[in-house]
C-alpha cells in the first residue's frame, strides 16, 4: 500500500503487508489488527532524516516522523521497518518490542539511542555488519 502526499489510513489485511512512504506523505495512520503476519513500514523512497521510536508498552508500537510535520503514529502489529536514505535516530523505550531494522542508505549516519531503557542491554556485532 502507498502512501499518497495527503493524510491517509492505510489498512492492512491478513496477509503479509508492505506500506511504503515517500517524501512529504502527510500524517498517515497504519491499521492492521491481523497478528502473526509479517508487516513492513518501508521509508527507503524518503531522503529527509527520520526518527523512529520504539514505544514502550501493551502494543509494542512504533512511531516515524521527519521533524517537518509527516508522521505516523503509534503502528503496531508491524515487524519490519526499512528506513530511508537520510541520517535516521532510532529511539528505543523500555520495552519496546522485537522488530528488523533495515537501511536503505549507503553513506548515511543512523544513531540507535538507548537513553530511556533501564534494563541490561548485549550487543554482539558481526564483522560482515549484521
Amino acid at each position: 500500500m502507498l502512501s499518497g502526499k495527503a493524510n491517509d489510513v492505510l489498512t492492512g489485511t491478513d496477509g503479509n503487508d508492505v506500506f511504503s512512504f515517500a517524501d512529504d506523505w502527510g500524517v498517515d495512520a497504519v491499521v492492521d489488527a491481523t497478528a502473526g503476519d509479517v508487516d513492513t513500514l518501508d521509508f527507503s523512497a524518503v531522503t529527509d532524516d527520520l526518527t523512529f521510536t520504539f514505544n514502550a508498552g501493551v502494543s509494542k508500537s512504533v512511531s516515524v516522523d521527519d521533524g517537518a510535520g509527516n508522521a505516523v503514529h503509534d503502528a503496531t502489529s508491524v515487524t519490519v521497518l526499512k528506513s530511508g536514505t537520510g541520517d535516521d535516530l532510532y529511539v528505543f523505550q523500555n520495552g519496546w518490542g522485537a522488530f528488523t531494522i533495515a537501511d536503505a542508505g549507503d553513506a548515511d549516519f543512523d544513531t540507535l539511542d538507548f537513553s530511556a531503557v533501564t534494563a541490561d542491554l548485549v550487543f554482539t556485532l558481526h564483522a560482515d555488519g549484521t
